[in-house]
């Protein structure tokens, strides 16, 4: 029996004010070590199944397997006058009955976000990520390949992001800057994986027009540069320069409605003369409702672009469609649904993709630090590349502890 190992630690996102970053990374209760410092602990551990561990086509034999995971974390926050901060971590160990498969790998995550507000009415976050992790075997690069006994491509990515804000919500306007650089790097298989290398740099600018306290006008406008370091023999350069014109709205309807409209124009320019630029409508959007406290729906659809991983595809080109439910049945007991829709444009090629995902996940808290975890959920693609459709079931069962 082949065991795989993952370990990541995970910070809280730097691309986000520090106590936003916190709130999606971190779920643990806290202990007070001193006035203004907060340290979190949790540890998770359960079994896991599924039923087609290589996401092969339905053509094919698929190979189930069961395993184990074990997710320990914590997190240190803190927060003074002008300045707050938090770094964190946590692992993923896992180990799966999974034959003549070269499975085993290591996966690491660090990052961090510090947060100075050296005025009212201005605002600076910055924060680096680094990430050593892989790529399934089966998805990306190696889809409808049969060689599960090769090594894991593996990739290391460095990210920074650097944001700035002016303005305070009862100010009639607000400016945001946030600037992203990231280097995303392959480690092995370097003979098919170096032309997967990629750096990009991205400038995010956004205007913010209070027409009321819970109303608010949106001009937004995002620039992403894109290279790539090597280009395959007789294949094209993938580099490109992609723009974004939005605009919209924010609002809170009510105390239980909010959303975030943005509807534009996006345009990505190649690199390679021979290959014509792309463009058309670019959206996104989301609304958030809780009609009473035990219960909050979310949904967002928009247009997202992709860096490819085929050398003879511009780039991937998203449409999204997702929900979330979540329901707090009794004091103990919560329920969460995710549901999501991708249909997926392969730039450059003929090939197009139908992604749907839905998850179902029930919590039961024993106490105040302790819940117990069951969850199942679908992975299915379509394509009218039938070699790389499948269908995947996940179920998992655990416990959580938190304090």
């Amino acid at each position: 029996m082949r065991l795989k190992h993952k370990i990541m630690l995970v910070l809280a996102s730097s691309a986000l004010p520090l106590a936003a970053a916190q709130a999606q990374s971190f779920e643990f209760l806290g202990e007070n070590l001193a006035e203004g410092t907060l340290v979190r602990t949790s540890i998770e551990a359960g079994l896991t199944y599924t039923d087609n561990f290589f996401y092969t086509t339905q053509a094919a034999p698929q190979q189930e397997a069961v395993g184990w995971l074990l997710r320990p974390g914590a997190a240190l926050t803190r927060s003074l006058s002008r300045v707050s901060y938090g770094f964190g971590a946590n692992a993923e160990i896992a180990g799966f009955d999974v034959p003549s498969s070269v499975d085993d790998y290591q996966d690491y995550r660090l990052g961090g976000a510090i947060n100075w507000q050296p005025a009212s009415r201005h605002q600076l976050t910055f924060g680096p990520t680094l990430l050593w992790d892989h790529d399934p075997f089966g998805r990306e690069r190696t889809e409808n390949t049969p060689l599960e006994n090769r090594e894991l491509d593996k990739w290391r990515q460095v990210r920074g992001d650097a944001r700035y804000r002016i303005g305070l919500p009862a100010d009639r306007f607000n400016y945001e800057l946030l600037v992203t650089a990231l280097d995303k790097r392959y480690t092995s298989n370097r003979n098919f994986t170096q032309y997967l290398d990629y750096s990009s740099t991205t400038e995010d600018f956004l205007v913010t027009y209070n027409y009321s306290p819970k109303t608010a006008a949106l001009i937004n406008i995002v620039a992403t540069q894109t290279d790539y370091d090597k280009i395959f023999p007789g294949a094209f350069d993938r580099s490109a320069d992609e723009i974004r014109y939005l605009v919209g709205a924010r609002w809170t309807a009510t105390g239980k409605t909010s959303g975030d409209v943005r509807v534009g124009y996006a345009k990505r320019k190649s690199n390679d003369a021979s290959r014509n630029d792309f463009s058309g409508l670019d959206w996104r959007a989301g609304v958030s409702w809780t009609p009473v406290a035990y219960r909050g729906i979310s949904a967002s659809i928009g247009r997202s672009s992709q860096e490819s991983y085929f050398n003879n595809v511009k780039f991937i080109n998203n449409y999204y469609y997702s929900l979330q439910w979540t329901e707090d049945w009794t004091v103990r007991f919560r329920t969460l649904l995710n549901l999501s829709y991708i249909d997926t444009d392969y730039v450059g090629s003929s090939r197009s993709d139908q992604h749907f995902t839905a998850d179902f996940e029930g919590q039961y808290r024993l106490n105040r630090s302790l819940k117990v975890l069951a969850r199942i959920g679908q992975n299915q693609r379509d394509s009218n590349f039938n070699v790389v459709d499948f269908d995947r079931l996940n179920v998992y069962v655990g416990f959580a502890l938190s304090r």
